[in-house]
C-alpha cells in the first residue's frame, strides 16, 4: 500500500460562531502568499463554508465526514490532496467534541494536530482551562484511544495589549497569536449559514485583509505560519463503477438559487462516464437535452419573483417531468417543483409538478445526518432547511436520523424523487433517483 505525507492541521473551536471559517481562509491565504499550495477541507455536511475556502485557496474544497462518507473515502480524499499540496487545512464543524463521530475523533483517527481558535472576548486566563479540557477530554464514544496533539492556540477578538499578555502568560508556549477585535473581520450570515461566496463582491479583498492581519500581527508567534509536522495518508480507492450511468447525460440546475452540491457527487457522476450539462433557472434557461434531471438545494426563497417569472425554465422542467426520465429534486430543488413557495409575506408560483406548498420559517425545520435503506442498500446524507411543506401526498418512505428517530420524508411521483434529504453519492456508490422506493 502506497503512502504519502503532508503537513496537516485541523482548525477547531469550543463552539460554532468563534470565527473558524474566516480564520481558516485567512491562514490558507497567508500560506498561498508565501508561495505554498494549500488544500482546504470542511468537516461535516456543509455547502457554504467551502465556497469561501475555494476563493481563499483557489481550488475545489471537499467535505470530510466519517459517518456520512466512511473512513476509507475520507482517507482517499486526503491522500489525493497530500500528493499535490504543501499543506492541508481542515476546518472542523461546531465544537471540537460535538457530534458522533466528532472532529476530535477525526483528528485522533488520522493523527492530525489541532489548532484551537478561541473567541476570548469575554475571558482571559479561563482560556487555559477551556483549552486543557478540549485537548484532554476523551469520551467513551471515541473511535480510538489515541490522544489529541495540540499544535497551538489562537485567541480571537482580543481586546487590548494587556488582554494578550494575560492569555500569553496563562497559555505559555502553546499560545501562538492574538487577533484583535476588528469589525472588518466578519463574514455575513443568513438563515442557513454564511452568505454565498459569489454574492460577496469584496470577498477577495476581505480574505487578503484577514491574511495580512496574520502576517503583520505584532502579537503572533512565527510558528503559526510555519508548516506543522507531516501527517501520513494511505492510498485507497473507495470508488465502484456503475454501468447504469455510463454514457448518460445529466442536466443540473446551477446558479445562486441552486448551488448546494457536494463536489464529490460531481466527481462520482463524471467517473461513472456521465456527461454534465448545467443550466440556470435564474437566467430562464431551459433544461438541456439529457437523460436525467437533478435539481439540487439552494436558496430559491431568495428569488421568488424571478423564479415565478422565468416561464421558459418552468415549462421545460414540467415537460421533462412528464417523460419517463428520472428526476432527483433535493431540498430547494424539491420545493421548486411544488405548487407555491411563500417567504417574507410573499407567495410565488413554482413549477407545479409535485402537489404541495412550501413555507419559509425563522427556525430550522429539519437538521442532521440521516440515512435511508431500500433494496438492501443504505444511502447516507443530511438535511438542513427552514421551509416546511403542506398539502402533499403521502411520502413513500422516511429517512432515519442517527439517533434512530424518523427523519425526512421521501416522495416518489412516477419518475420523480423529491425530498429534503441531501444524499452523498459516494457513500453508497449509487444515486437515489435510479431506483424506485
Amino acid at each position: 500500500m502506497s503512502v504519502t505525507h503532508c503537513p496537516t492541521l485541523l482548525i477547531a473551536s469550543p463552539s460554532s460562531g468563534q470565527g473558524k471559517t474566516l480564520f481558516t481562509a485567512a491562514l490558507a491565504r497567508a500560506h498561498t502568499q508565501q508561495g505554498r499550495k494549500v488544500a482546504i477541507f470542511k468537516l461535516g455536511p456543509d455547502f457554504l463554508d467551502p465556497m469561501i475556502h475555494q476563493v481563499a485557496c483557489g481550488q475545489t474544497v471537499y467535505n470530510l465526514d466519517l459517518w456520512m462518507m466512511g473512513e476509507q473515502h475520507c482517507q482517499e480524499l486526503l491522500y489525493k490532496a497530500a500528493l499535490d499540496n504543501d499543506i492541508i487545512l481542515i476546518e472542523s464543524l461546531m465544537g471540537l467534541h460535538d457530534n458522533i463521530p466528532s472532529s476530535a475523533d477525526f483528528a485522533r483517527l488520522f493523527n492530525i494536530p489541532v489548532l484551537l481558535l478561541m473567541d476570548v472576548a469575554k475571558y482571559a486566563q479561563t482560556a487555559a482551562a477551556i483549552a486543557d479540557g478540549l485537548i484532554n477530554y476523551h469520551p467513551p464514544s471515541s473511535l480510538t484511544k489515541a490522544s489529541l496533539t495540540l499544535f497551538g492556540i489562537v485567541g480571537n477578538k482580543v481586546g487590548s495589549d494587556n488582554h494578550h499578555l494575560l492569555l500569553k502568560e496563562s497559555l505559555s508556549d502553546s499560545y501562538l497569536a492574538s487577533i484583535k477585535r476588528d469589525e472588518n473581520l466578519h463574514l455575513p450570515h443568513r438563515h442557513l449559514g454564511l452568505v454565498q461566496a459569489d454574492e460577496l463582491n469584496d470577498l477577495t479583498r476581505l480574505l487578503d485583509y484577514a491574511a495580512n492581519k496574520l502576517i503583520n500581527n505584532p502579537f503572533i508567534s512565527d510558528r503559526l505560519l510555519q508548516l506543522p509536522a507531516e501527517t501520513t495518508f494511505h492510498q485507497v480507492d473507495s470508488f465502484d463503477s456503475h454501468d447504469y450511468l455510463k454514457g448518460k447525460c445529466i442536466a443540473i440546475a446551477k446558479d445562486s438559487a441552486f448551488s448546494f452540491i457536494y463536489p464529490a457527487n460531481l466527481d462520482f457522476i463524471i467517473r461513472n462516464g456521465t456527461t454534465i450539462n448545467y443550466f440556470s433557472p435564474l437566467k430562464n434557461q431551459p433544461v438541456p437535452d439529457s437523460d436525467i434531471l437533478w435539481l439540487p438545494g439552494g436558496y430559491p426563497e431568495l428569488y421568488l419573483t424571478r423564479l415565478q417569472q422565468n416561464a421558459i425554465t418552468r415549462q421545460s422542467i414540467q415537460s421533462f417531468c412528464n417523460t419517463d426520465k428520472p428526476v432527483l429534486a433535493e431540498c430547494g430543488g424539491f420545493i421548486y417543483l411544488l405548487e407555491t413557495l411563500s417567504a417574507d409575506n410573499n407567495t410565488a408560483n413554482m413549477c407545479n409538478v409535485i402537489p404541495g406548498n412550501a413555507q419559509l420559517h425563522s427556525r430550522f425545520q429539519g437538521l442532521g445526518l440521516q440515512s435511508i435503506v431500500y433494496n438492501n442498500k443504505e444511502y447516507r446524507g443530511h438535511s438542513f432547511h427552514h421551509t416546511s411543506v403542506t398539502n402533499t401526498e403521502e411520502p413513500r418512505a422516511y429517512t432515519t436520523m442517527q439517533n434512530g428517530k424518523e427523519g425526512e420524508a421521501v416522495y416518489q411521483f412516477k419518475n420523480i424523487t423529491g425530498t429534503y434529504f441531501h444524499q452523498y453519492f459516494a457513500y453508497s456508490n449509487s444515486i437515489l433517483l435510479t431506483q424506485s422506493i
